[in-house]
């Protein structure tokens, strides 16, 4: 299950092809870390980061287990800022397609980290529990470690201290999926059954599954040497 939190906050970006490999290295040893330490003790728990995504969402994931969403926006949230590096902010301008959401956990079952995941963008349904049972199905299935299923939260804003983003039109019940298992390519073979179990819970919109990159923990930050990489911006690059 997800660690002692109530929310989480999912991102999906795609990258211009000529900067995907600084992408790379700039989120993986970079900014991961400051957007893990920007709420302090008690915020952001851990972050873990996917790559090399198959399916309509964009190729790259995010992932980060909140402790209490609500650390948004009370006190002192809006001195809370993410330090961005030189290196961050070079890139940040070949993003393409962003997508990003922080929900409310409705349901969470299983343990550990997977090698992979496949994630979904879904209009949930009404029932109360429901989530919570699905999650439990799906650790069921061979292939699948954990699963998480949260609702996008439109009152909170994407950063501490900012403006809640508009909800869209018909997006007022929009949710987020989780699956992780231990065998990208085996849980791709039972990616049948995790739609069927997992469309209980609603109508899902789109998907796709990753590889997983890095993990990272709140209580490892302060351990970190050689994270900041500015050093590595190129002059050249527009």
């Amino acid at each position: 299950m997800l660690k002692a939190g109530n929310g989480f906050f999912a991102m999906w970006a795609g990258i211009a092809p000529d900067v995907a490999a600084a992408f790379e290295l700039m989120h993986a040893r970079d900014h991961l870390a400051e957007h893990l330490a920007y709420l302090g003790e008690g915020g952001i728990l851990w972050a873990r980061r996917y790559g090399e995504g198959q399916g309509i969402l964009p190729p790259n994931f995010a992932f980060y287990g909140m402790r209490d969403l609500d650390r948004l926006t009370g006190p002192g949230s809006a001195e809370r800022k993410v330090f961005e590096t030189e290196f961050f902010k070079a890139i940040r301008p070949h993003y393409r397609d962003r997508i990003a959401h922080h929900c409310r956990v409705l349901g969470s079952a299983g343990a550990g980290t997977g090698s992979a995941v496949a994630t979904f963008l879904l209009d949930l349904r009404a029932e109360d529990g429901a989530p919570a049972q699905i999650a439990d199905r799906l650790t069921c299935l061979p292939s699948v470690t954990a699963a998480h299923i949260g609702a996008v939260d439109w009152g909170v804003p994407i950063r501490a201290g900012g403006v809640p983003p508009p909800c869209p039109p018909g997006d007022e019940r929009l949710g987020i999926a989780v699956v992780e298992g231990f065998s990208r390519w085996r849980m791709a073979g039972e990616f049948a059954s995790i739609t069927e179990i997992l469309g209980q819970a609603g109508t899902i919109r789109s998907a796709g599954h990753y590889g997983f990159s890095y993990a990272l923990d709140y209580a490892e930050v302060p351990g970190l040497r050689h994270h900041r990489r500015d050093h590595e911006v190129d002059p050249q690059q527009p």
